[in-house]
């Protein structure tokens, strides 16, 4: 479907007319850390994603099937597409790829928030008594009685939450943004300050994308990818039993 101007002049961000280098001006976009971090593609295109996306009046957003939404978005937003084909760093975005996944998160929660600010207030809540229950259910010395009582607790509180979750984020329901915003709203309540923040997401990052096999583009290699030659070089480093390793430990003084 071709979408026209009229289809978006609801948005909160008039991005319509946003190409590929240019500036983006809107106030709130200026004034949030969050959507100055760079993961790689054009800042003006990303930010006409993230809109098409999850604005609550954006057509795009209507679209119940995640994969085709972000397809139809990046198209409409007008990501790089050649034969048929997105760029890596682009299709990284759509895929929400662990590459820029912290990043990306937290940029759409900020832009949800825009909107849905009351929903995020109320997940927060509501996430924050579902672990407080899930405490008390681990207390070995809770009264068996008071057992039902909180699993029962935790039923209404998660029924909630997955309504919340459908609202906050118009009907994504991917374990991926879900992981982002229990990350998000874990780091508002405890009132992290910008430095920890960004050590929190650096550590979160560095774990996404630990590829202790190797990587090509954006897929980590598995063990079962590599081949026998390989698996024996990878068994004799971490068994210390390579020619390298045998010549420090012989110039140390170190005999096996």
């Amino acid at each position: 479907m071709a979408y026209t101007r009229r289809d978006f002049k609801k948005l909160r961000w008039n991005v319509y007319d946003l190409a590929e280098g240019s500036s983006v001006k809107f106030t709130e976009y200026r004034l949030n850390e969050a959507f100055s971090q760079n993961i790689g593609v054009d800042k003006a295109l990303l930010v006409k994603w993230i809109v098409y996306m999850y604005d609550i009046n954006s057509p795009i957003a209507k679209i119940e099937d995640v994969k085709k939404r972000s397809m139809t978005a990046a198209i409409a937003a007008g990501f790089p597409y050649l034969n048929k084909k997105f760029p890596s760093e682009y299709k990284a975005v759509i895929t929400m790829d662990d590459d820029v996944r912290v990043r990306l998160g937290e940029m759409i929660i900020e832009y949800c928030k825009l909107q849905r600010g009351s929903e995020y207030s109320q997940l927060a809540v509501y996430e924050n008594l579902r672990m407080q229950n899930n405490n008390k259910l681990l207390d070995p010395e809770l009264d068996p009685s008071d057992i039902i009582k909180y699993l029962d607790a935790q039923n209404k509180v998660t029924i909630s939450i997955t309504e919340l979750r459908n609202k906050f984020f118009i009907g994504e329901e991917t374990n991926e943004m879900y992981e982002e915003l229990l990350n998000y709203i874990e780091a508002d309540n405890l009132e992290f300050s910008p430095e920890q923040i960004a050590f929190s997401k650096s550590i979160r990052e560095s774990i996404l994308n630990n590829s202790p096999y190797g990587k090509w583009k954006h897929r980590a290699f598995l063990e079962s990818d590599l081949t026998d030659t390989e698996k024996k070089r990878l068994k004799d480093e971490l068994e210390n039993e390579t020619a390298e390793a045998k010549s420090h430990f012989e110039a140390l003084g170190i005999k096996e």
